[in-house]
C-alpha cells in the first residue's frame, strides 16, 4: 500500500490564526490543497533556513525577497494575518534597514513563522492507503470555549426551549469543509448542534433547507446553499433581521476610542483595538463592515495597516475611514491612493461621522 501524507482538515481549522476554507473551496481538489498547504510550509522553512547565509548585499538577495513576497501571497490566502503582519515587517527593513535592524526584524517573523509551521505540521497525517481515516472518521469534540468551536455562546431562551445567538459565518465553516468533502454523516451532525439554538426565521430555514439537501444526498445543491450562507453572513449586508453593522474602531489612544464608542453605539456593533496586531487578528477571526483607522500610531502607522488590510482577500472593497489630527492636502492624497476610502479630522464630530458611516454602509 502506498503511504499516504495529508491534512486533517479538523485540526486545520482549529488553528486560530488562519482561516482555510475559502482557499479549500476554490482548488479544484483535495490534493491541489495538499499540495498549497505543502508550499506554505516548504517557502517557511525556505527563508528562515536561507537567512543564515545570506549576504545582503550579494547578488542572491532579490531572489531572497521574491522567495518572501511570495509567502506572504500564501498566507494572506489562508487569512494568516499575524503572520503576514511579521513577513511584512522583515520584508520592508531587508528593502530599507541596516543588516542589524534586519536580523532584529528577522528574529520576530521567526518566532511567529515557527509557531504557525508547527501548527500546521501538527496537522498533517499518515496513513497506508489511498485516502487519509481521519478524513473520515468522527471530527474531534471540541469544547464550546474553544478556537474553531462552532458552538455559538447562548444569550438568551427561546419559545420551545431553544436558545438564541448571533448567526456567524464560522458557524457554517466546518459544514462547508465537511461536504465538500462528502462527509454526510458529520455535516449532518454539525447542523444538528446548529439547530438547537434559534438564530431569525430566515437564518432557521437556510439551516433547514441545507439539512434537507444532505438527506437527500444532494450534495451540490448543499455546498452551494452552505457557501451562500456563509456569504449571505460575511458580507454583513444581509445578516439576521435587525443585526447591528459592524465597526472595527483602530486608535492608540483609548480616549478617542471610547469618544468614537459612544457616539456610535446606539447604530452600529462597534469593536475597539489599539494597535495593529490586535486589528489582523480582530480582522482574520472576525468580519467588520467597516474600518476607522488612526494614521499616526506608535507601532504602525495606519497607511502601512491599511495596505496589509487590502491584501486580505475579504477586505479587498470594505470600506476604510483614517482619523487624523493633520488632514493636509498630502496626508488626504496618501490615504486615497492607497485604498482609503475618506478621512475624518479629530475631534471627531458626532454628526459627521455618522453621516459618513451612512454614506459608505448604504
Amino acid at each position: 500500500m502506498k503511504d499516504v501524507t495529508a491534512y486533517s482538515l479538523h485540526k486545520l481549522m482549529d488553528i486560530p490564526d488562519i482561516s482555510i476554507t475559502a482557499m479549500f473551496q476554490s482548488l479544484p481538489s483535495r490534493t491541489s490543497f495538499f499540495e498549497y498547504m505543502d508550499t506554505v510550509l516548504l517557502l517557511g522553512h525556505e527563508i528562515l533556513d536561507g537567512f543564515a547565509g545570506l549576504d545582503l548585499d550579494g547578488e542572491e538577495l532579490p531572489r531572497y525577497m521574491d522567495r518572501v513576497a511570495l509567502l506572504e501571497k500564501r498566507l494572506l490566502d489562508i487569512n494568516a494575518a499575524k503572520a503576514v503582519w511579521a513577513v511584512e515587517q522583515f520584508s520592508a527593513m531587508l528593502a530599507t534597514g541596516s543588516a542589524a535592524q534586519v536580523r532584529h526584524q528577522f528574529q520576530g517573523m521567526e518566532r511567529v513563522l515557527l509557531q504557525l509551521i508547527t501548527k500546521i505540521e501538527r496537522s498533517k497525517i499518515s496513513s497506508g492507503g489511498e485516502a487519509a481515516p481521519d478524513f473520515f472518521g468522527p471530527a474531534p469534540a471540541t469544547p464550546a470555549s474553544a478556537p474553531g468551536s462552532i458552538s455559538p455562546a447562548p444569550l438568551a431562551a427561546a419559545p420551545g426551549g431553544r436558545l438564541k445567538a448571533q448567526a456567524k459565518p464560522e458557524m457554517f465553516e466546518k459544514v462547508a469543509v465537511l461536504i465538500n468533502n462528502f462527509e454526510i454523516n458529520y455535516a449532518m451532525q454539525q447542523l444538528e448542534g446548529l439547530e438547537s439554538f434559534t438564530f431569525s426565521d430566515e437564518i432557521d430555514n437556510q439551516v433547514s433547507a441545507i439539512h434537507a439537501c444532505l438527506a437527500k444526498f444532494a450534495y451540490d445543491e448543499a455546498a452551494a446553499k452552505t457557501q451562500a450562507l456563509i456569504q449571505f453572513l460575511g458580507t454583513g449586508q444581509n445578516g439576521a433581521a435587525g443585526e447591528k453593522k459592524k465597526i472595527l474602531a483602530v486608535d492608540d489612544m483609548p480616549v478617542v476610542l471610547s469618544a468614537v464608542k459612544s457616539m456610535l453605539d446606539d447604530h452600529y456593533t462597534v469593536c475597539c483595538v489599539t494597535n495593529h496586531m490586535a486589528a489582523l487578528q480582530y480582522l482574520t477571526n472576525n468580519y467588520a463592515d467597516l474600518v476607522l483607522l488612526d494614521i499616526e500610531m506608535p507601532d504602525m502607522d495606519g497607511f502601512t495597516l491599511l495596505s496589509i488590510i487590502r491584501k486580505m482577500e475579504r477586505y479587498k472593497n470594505v470600506p476604510v475611514i483614517f482619523l487624523t489630527s493633520h488632514a493636509s492636502a498630502e496626508h488626504v492624497k496618501t490615504a486615497l491612493e492607497l485604498g482609503g476610502n475618506d478621512y475624518i479630522k479629530k475631534p471627531v464630530d458626532a454628526d459627521i461621522l455618522l453621516g459618513k458611516l451612512a454614506k459608505h454602509l448604504s
